[in-house]
């Protein structure tokens, strides 16, 4: 799986922004996708701008939620 560009870490609103790797726009993951996240299990999110899927697990945000351990 590819490396994804982080943009915002917000643990106290529980939402992680991430870059689109197709069209650089920012994408907001949900509190229920951070939760999975959290637990270890792989998501897919959706951009908004272009439509294209993009699948996110941990060693793709850099292997931690919030901050390294």
């Amino acid at each position: 799986m590819q490396s994804l560009t982080v943009l915002k870490r917000d643990k106290f609103s529980r939402r992680i922004d991430i870059e689109c790797p197709h069209c650089q726009k920012p994408v907001p993951l949900s509190p229920s996708h951070v939760t999975k996240l959290e637990d270890g299990i792989e998501i897919l999110g959706w951009c908004g701008e272009c439509r294209r899927s993009i699948n996110v697990d941990l060693p793709a945000i850099g292997g931690y939620v919030w901050s390294p351990s």
